[in-house]
């Protein structure tokens, strides 16, 4: 069984997707987490349920009650409603990546880190 997609086909079983049958079959609604509470009877979650953002009880349930990750709600959700530039100069800048340049900053920290990690943890 395979579904086109966005870039290509994906691959897997029947029970992987979810589709609402009264709807165009090519609009399918992946259920992408596990429910860790079995209270929330409205599953498998389909077309009534999106987009989250409209439905306070399906958010909650996704943050809360299941293994999901990285659900966002684009009302309210922090990575979502505050300017990213400041977010970045709020925590000291973009961090530093390695480069060619042995000169560089990154280099330099992560001598310190090597040597730290080579004194077992005992330095303050």
């Amino acid at each position: 069984l395979f579904f086109e997609v966005e870039g290509g086909t994906d691959f897997g079983t029947k029970d992987d997707f979810i589709a609402d049958p009264v709807e165009d079959p090519s609009v399918i609604r992946f259920n992408k987490f596990n429910p860790i509470d079995q209270a929330y009877g409205d599953l498998p979650l389909n077309s009534s349920h999106y987009p989250i953002s409209e439905k306070d009880e399906v958010v909650t349930y996704l943050k809360k009650e299941t293994d999901a990750e990285s659900v966002v709600n684009d009302k309210n959700d922090d990575e979502i409603i505050y300017n990213i530039e400041e977010l970045i100069k709020l925590v000291g800048g973009l961090p530093d990546h390695p480069s060619s340049n042995m000169k560089a900053d990154y280099w330099k920290k992560f001598d310190k880190v090597i040597k730290l990690r080579s004194m077992g943890g005992k330095a303050k």
